[in-house]
């Protein structure tokens, strides 16, 4: 018997795993979704199914050296994560996620932002201050050091 060609077969998961559309949101934010180390990830595939970290980009410094003028950037503000499922954390993908804050002054934006990206997956969102400051975003050439 011949299976017939069923659009239901196609694996799918990706695409609706919650991270990818809380990425899209927070970049419609002016935020940049990072990997669990805090690395900047610019591609969806590339995160990890089960959490989003959270950066805000900083302005460079105008420097001057010997007259010439030049802006150094600077790495970005690791402000949170979001886990969606961590036995650990109590984060259940369908029924509770967990938004650890990185900087008391940044808690109360990101859980506004976290619960309005939440919405559409009618799930409870956590809020817990794992830091006063925020940490810096985590460069590859870090991992190591």
């Amino acid at each position: 018997m011949e299976k017939e060609n069923d659009s239901s077969c196609i694996d799918t998961d990706s695409l609706e795993n919650p991270v990818y559309r809380i990425a899209e949101g927070l970049k419609e934010e002016g935020y940049a979704p990072a990997g669990r180390l805090g690395i900047k990830q610019n591609e969806p595939n590339r995160l990890d199914p089960n959490m989003v970290g959270i950066l805000k980009e900083r302005k460079a410094i105008e420097k001057s050296f010997f007259g010439f003028k030049y802006n150094q950037p600077q790495r970005a503000f690791h402000l949170g994560t979001i886990w969606i499922n961590d036995e650990d954390k109590g984060a259940k993908e369908d029924k509770k996620w967990i938004l650890e804050v990185c900087g008391k002054k940044y808690e109360s934006k990101l859980t506004e932002l976290v619960e309005k990206l939440a919405l559409p997956y009618n799930v409870q969102v956590e809020t817990i201050l794992s830091r006063k400051t925020p940490k810096l975003e985590t460069y590859l050439s870090d991992i190591g050091k």
